[in-house]
């Protein structure tokens, strides 16, 4: 009877091992399911921030070039000065022009220096050389 009863134990323990064994499979399963998961949320977080970081890099990119625009907007004035300047001393060359092509016309009818000098408002040394050498007596 002992046996048997000895027997009855060691089936009853071979049933608990094999019980707890497949307990522990199931946990184990589990574990990796979950660890499968994580890791897939893990990769996702990775990729998000990899793309957070590329838009950071595109805005503080776009920061740097902002921070240009002041030493742009100097050297767009600076250019827009020099045209301004050349314009005006463009216009001061044919207003002059225009003053000195008069003066030689009235040289030319026989107009006298006072008139010339008057009528372009040249200087008189200027209005005597237009004389001499485009009146009616420089031929």
């Amino acid at each position: 009877m002992l046996q048997i009863a000895a027997l009855f134990f060691f089936v009853l323990a071979i049933l608990a091992l094999w019980q707890q064994s497949r307990t522990m499979r199931r946990n184990i399963d589990d574990v990796y399911r979950i660890n499968d998961q994580a890791n897939q949320k893990l990769q996702a977080m990775i990729a998000l921030l990899s793309d957070l970081k590329k838009e950071f890099d595109t805005k503080n990119h776009e920061i740097s070039d902002l921070h240009r625009i002041p030493t742009d907007l100097a050297d767009l004035s600076r250019r827009m000065k020099n045209v301004e300047s050349e314009f005006t001393r463009m216009a001061d060359t044919f207003q002059q022009q225009e003053q000195i092509s008069k003066a030689i016309a009235m040289a030319q009818r026989g107009s006298k220096r006072a008139e010339i000098v008057e009528g372009t408002g040249l200087s008189a040394e200027q209005a005597d050389t237009i004389v001499r050498f485009h009146g009616p007596d420089s031929e």
